[in-house]
This record gives C-alpha cells, sequence and structure tokens, in this order.
C-alpha cells in the first residue's frame, strides 16, 4: 500500500470547477513514518488555502499530527485506519469513512468461533494500530467470555517476527489474528505454515489484500481477511462498484480492488462535501457540511456523519483466499 498524504487546496478558477473554484490536490510520500508525516504536513498547511488534509494511512502517523489539526483546525477525511484513538473520544477535525479496527476484529473473532477456535492469538505491531487491534481482540473474547490466548509482537517498517514466531509455535492457538502491514504479515504467515503451524489465519483491511494474494503464493491458502467496503468483483450487485470501476478505468485504465475503491469512496464523499459546503468555501464550511451528511445514500453505501459520530461507515465484509483467488464470504 502506497503510504501517502494529500492537501485540498481552494484557488479561484473563473472557467469553472465547484462554485467557480478549481480544486488542486497536492500530494507527498511519508514512507509510513510519522515523522515525515508531520514534516510534510507542516509544509502543506502551511499555505493558508489549504481547504483540508485527505488521504492518510496509519494510526501512528496520523497520531502525530492531531495537535497540528487542532491548532490549525484543519480537517482530515478519509484516514486509512481504524484506530478507536482517531474515533473515540471524537476528534473534532478527523472525519473516518471506514469501520473501527474494533469493528474488523469483531468480526474476525466471531467469523474464528464459527469456525471452532476457542484459543484465539494476536500477532500485532507494535505501535498504535497493533495495540487498537490487539484491545478489539481482546474486547471481542471478553463478549464471548474467553481471554486472548497468547501475544506476539515486531516492530513497525520491519519484518522482524521470529520472537513472535516462536510464541506461537511453542503456544499453538487455533486461530491467529495478525495485524500488521504487507511484508511482515507474509512473512509470518509463510514461516509458520513451513514450521507447521497448523491454526487458522486472519488479518485486517489494512494488509492490502491484492498484495497479501500475491505475495504468499500457495501459503495464502485459507487465510481470512475483512474488509470495510464490498467486495469490489465483476458479479458485485453494488451500485458504487460499477461507478468507481468506470471512474478507474477512465482516468488511470487500471482494475479496481478494495484499497482503490475505499480511496474512491472517500473521494467521492470529498468531493459531495465541497460541493455542500456552498459558494463560500472554508474549513469551517466544510467540517459543517460532512457533519450534515445524515443518511446519505453514495450510489447503494449509507453514509452518516453528525457532529457526534465522526465515522461514516461500521460495515464490515469478509474474505478469504481460496485456491488462488479473493472470495467473499457471506
Amino acid at each position: 500500500m502506497l503510504q501517502g498524504a494529500s492537501a485540498v487546496f481552494n484557488e479561484v478558477n473563473a472557467n469553472g470547477g465547484i462554485f467557480g473554484r478549481k480544486i488542486v490536490l497536492r500530494v507527498a510520500d511519508d514512507a509510513y513514518e510519522p515523522e515525515q508525516t508531520l514534516e510534510h504536513t507542516i509544509q502543506m498547511i502551511d499555505d493558508e488555502k489549504v481547504l483540508a488534509l485527505f488521504g492518510y494511512v496509519g494510526t501512528a502517523t496520523v497520531n502525530a499530527i492531531l495537535p497540528l489539526l487542532g491548532e490549525q483546525d484543519v480537517p482530515l477525511i478519509g484516514v486509512i485506519s481504524g484506530s478507536q484513538s482517531l474515533r473515540k473520544p471524537i476528534v473534532r477535525q478527523v472525519f473516518n469513512l471506514r469501520a473501527s479496527y474494533w469493528d474488523e476484529v469483531d468480526a474476525l473473532v466471531d467469523r474464528l468461533m464459527t469456525n471452532g477456535a476457542k484459543k484465539i492469538a494476536v500477532v500485532y505491531q507494535n505501535d498504535g494500530f497493533g495495540l487498537s487491534v490487539l484491545s478489539g481482540v481482546d474486547r471481542s473474547l471478553l463478549r464471548h467470555g474467553m481471554l486472548v490466548h497468547s501475544t506476539g509482537s515486531f516492530q513497525r517498517n520491519t519484518t522482524a517476527i521470529r520472537m513472535a514466531l516462536s510464541t506461537m509455535v511453542e503456544q499453538q492457538p487455533d486461530a491467529i489474528v495478525l495485524a500488521g502491514t504487507n511484508a511482515p504479515v507474509v512473512e509470518f504467515i509463510k514461516q509458520a505454515r513451513g514450521l507447521g503451524v497448523k491454526a487458522q489465519f486472519a488479518t485486517l483491511s489494512f494488509v492490502g489484500t491484492e498484495r497479501l494474494l500475491e505475495n504468499l503464493g500457495n501459503a495464502g491458502q485459507g487465510v481470512l481477511i475483512s474488509q470495510v467496503v464490498p467486495y469490489p468483483g465483476d458479479n458485485s450487485d453494488w451500485k458504487i462498484v460499477g461507478s468507481c470501476r468506470k471512474a478507474l478505468k477512465q482516468q488511470l485504465n487500471a482494475p479496481l480492488n478494495f484499497t482503490s475503491f475505499e480511496a474512491c469512496i472517500s473521494a467521492r464523499l470529498l468531493v459531495l462535501a465541497l460541493e455542500k459546503a456552498g459558494p463560500q468555501l472554508s474549513r469551517e464550511a466544510l467540517r459543517n457540511s460532512l457533519e450534515s451528511m445524515r443518511a446519505l445514500d453514495l450510489d447503494g453505501m449509507a453514509i452518516n456523519f453528525s457532529a457526534d459520530n465522526h465515522q461514516a461507515s461500521d460495515r464490515v465484509f469478509l474474505t478469504q483466499i481460496r485456491n488462488g483467488k479473493i472470495v467473499q464470504i457471506r
């Protein structure tokens, strides 16, 4: 998954655009490092024309800029993170499209238990993302009168999974929930398979589903992946799948996948919010526009924002790798 940060600029344009204004998108790559996220964000919002920040990736990266968002009162829209720290208590400047990691974990735990798992372990990236997932699994299991069976962790932006792997080999859980980016998750599953670990593997949408499928190869059989957007396959009956597929084909000549689908929905949400904000575009007007989006139907996908709720959707969809393909679990 490409880590990035975007800023939306408001410029006068007599030839059209939204209310006669040209909306400019400036993009930067933070390499999934909080220090770079902060540096790029400072550079972006140094320009008073910035209306909003858009499409940031990661929990630790966004946590690094939260004080700055509060100081400058700049809206941040469509963060690719499900962390509770960006949801409760509500961060006035942050508007999330996707369901939370706790929502995703609830769906995964319920499925794992349906499959017969009684000893559920967690291997997590040791940062805000991984700790949010760990607390979510703990919370979900407590609802069923159970505890996390065992845990292992690794450092962010590394594939140093040896200690966590050793723990899982020793503990032999029935299922392992993996919270990490693509590379360490792939490395863990491959090595665990090679060492004879029989656990059911499950991971979250943040992993990047298509890359996971490609990188795991035969080791991917049976891996569960929670999603925060509907299955984007050709046979989908969601209207928004068709409209986003058409837009991506026209603009980039690229196929629609889970990552680009989430980005498309977030982009459509942003444009709609800009339009609803009215001719006097400002940060405050944009925030008020977003908070007015109650029971909005976005081509079949329900969007709900309010002053007391900055998470547009809590829907989770389950998928699984079967015979080298991603299939949806209905």
